[in-house]
């Protein structure tokens, strides 16, 4: 009645929200409360890990009262990278409408490691995509990929990207080349 609220588990959500000084809108994710002032943002809770992209307007970050660590102040085009547990948080000029490309069938990636990508992809693949080595999931990569075709964007990162695809009855393997 007096706050508008989603508690997010492991996924992966766009938001555009009307300012409502009397009903708040505050999104949960993992140990961080994501407070909105009216704006169109990316929220993903994957693996413990959490990211807030601002595309337009502005949002509050903080730790929940359990957690460690500072509040931010998120502006268009900033995006915060964070941990949950850890009191750090990344804030950078990344993000923005990059991030909410998926909405379109397209993820863009700026300095992103393999396993990150490989996580990704894994939800729009037939099964798991995976690095197949500790070396191959610390690789960087930056790019854009379609999503729309799901095993097609493994493909296409293995063209764009110098690695290798191995396709197992389990999961799609990543290797460097």
């Amino acid at each position: 009645r007096h706050e508008r609220r989603v508690e997010m588990g492991d996924a992966e959500a766009v938001f555009d929200v009307a300012h409502e000084s009397d009903r708040p809108f505050v999104v949960v994710a993992g140990d961080r409360e994501i407070r909105v002032l009216g704006t169109r943002f990316d929220v993903r809770n994957r693996r413990g890990e959490q990211s807030v992209a601002v595309a337009r307007g502005v949002v509050a970050v903080r730790p929940l009262a359990s957690a460690p660590g500072d509040a931010f102040r998120l502006t268009a085009g900033t995006r915060l990278d964070h941990v949950a547990g850890e009191a750090a948080s990344k804030v950078s000029t990344a993000g923005g409408e990059d991030a909410l490309a998926w909405t379109s069938g397209a993820a863009v990636y700026h300095d992103r490691t393999v396993a990150d990508v490989a996580a990704d992809l894994s939800h729009y693949a037939s099964r798991p995509v995976r690095p197949a080595d500790p070396a191959t999931a610390r690789l960087k990569f930056s790019g854009v990929l379609r999503l729309d075709e799901g095993d097609r964007a493994v493909e296409d990162l293995t063209r764009v990207a110098p690695l290798s695809l191995t396709v197992t009855p389990e999961a799609l393997l990543l290797r460097a080349r």
